[in-house]
């Protein structure tokens, strides 16, 4: 068996901790991205909403309360903050509009020239490849030309060769009585 050192054994009780307060114990496999802080709710959590809510509503419950009451005692002076506060977000909404047209128009931009620039690498790498197999293509030519010219080379050399033996062989002093075209051609005898 494999002996571990005390500072792997503390490693890995580290890392088992870390994972334990992070899925906790579960007889189940968990997805690597599980957090208990995000999909789970403890009590501190549920009282952290709460009180968030709460917060939240009271502020709001201030403010029409406030509204209201000065829309009591001042009518005028409510009527124009109330006609202000409908200009003001108006005004607010409008601007979200235009930068929103600006945002998007800049991101379809963005994303327009991402795509044109991936076209021409893709387009430069087609061609660096084409020229490479044309490279490659020719070198192959020019081997096999050169392959050709020696065989053709050492087809002329056999022929030479065959040629040499032949005339040797017709010599009337190795053979007597040999006839080279007789023996080209068969004679009716053979047939």
């Amino acid at each position: 068996t494999k002996v571990m050192s005390e500072e792997e054994r503390l490693r890995k009780s580290e890392n088992q901790s870390m994972r334990k307060s992070r899925v906790g114990n579960r007889y189940f496999r968990i997805d690597p991205g599980y957090d208990r802080a995000v999909y789970e709710n403890t009590c501190g959590n549920w009282v952290r909403i709460i009180f968030t809510f709460f917060l939240f509503y009271i502020f709001v419950v201030f403010f029409w309360w406030a509204c209201y009451s000065h829309g009591i005692r001042h009518v005028d002076s409510a009527t124009w903050l109330y006609i202000g506060m409908l200009i003001v977000s108006w005004v607010i909404i409008v601007i979200l509009i235009i930068i929103g047209h600006y945002s998007n128009k800049n991101l379809h931009k963005a994303d327009r020239l991402r795509l044109e620039i991936n076209e021409e690498k893709k387009k430069r790498r087609e061609e660096e490849e084409k020229k490479r197999k044309r490279e490659e293509a020719t070198k192959e030519l020019k081997r096999q030309e050169a392959l050709a010219m020696k065989d053709s080379l050492s087809d002329a050399g056999y022929e030479r060769d065959v040629r040499r033996a032949r005339d040797e062989d017709d010599s009337p002093d190795d053979q007597e009585g040999y006839d080279s075209e007789s023996a080209a051609t068969p004679s009716s005898e053979d047939e």
